[in-house]
């Protein structure tokens, strides 16, 4: 994404929630739009946030455009940051380093992050579900583009 698409994106997200065109949000409405960008920021996180970005400027307890787009650009991930966490993720998932994931490396991640819940039959299906090309494993690309088609 371009610094023009990205301040696209913002303004966009800005003004919505800008509800009553003011040209500035409140915290209220910056948790939304936290929310509406991907982020789940617990109430200490709007207030830590509502500080550095309005006291940048002229601390008024309410957000600009600017300052939010200085805000979103330190708190949002780009694309291509999302993609070298997946890389990393992917990694570790890989334990034998053959670049790619079978169904019992994928249990064992599951397991291993909290998932040890989850059925022989819901395992098979996120399975195939990234599987795209079907040869029987998950390599880092097709596990990219299924995480990112499912965040974004």
């Amino acid at each position: 994404m371009s610094d023009d698409e990205g301040r696209e994106e913002f303004r966009k997200v800005f003004d919505f929630f800008d509800k009553n065109g003011d040209g500035s949000i409140d915290a209220k409405e910056l948790a939304n739009a936290m929310r509406a960008l991907g982020g789940n920021p617990t109430d200490a996180d709007i207030r830590l946030m509502m500080q550095e970005a309005d006291g940048q400027a002229n601390a008024n307890g309410k957000i600009e455009f600017n300052e939010f787009c200085d805000l979103m650009a330190n708190h949002v991930k780009s694309k291509e940051e999302e993609e070298e966490s997946l890389k990393n993720a992917f990694k570790t998932f890989d334990r034998n380093g053959d670049g790619r994931i079978d169904k019992k490396e994928l249990k064992a991640a599951l397991t291993k992050i909290g998932f040890s819940q989850l059925t022989e039959g819901e395992v098979d299906e996120l399975f195939n579900q990234a599987d795209t090309d079907d040869n029987g494993f998950i390599d880092s690309k097709e596990l990219i583009a299924v995480m990112t088609n499912s965040i974004n």
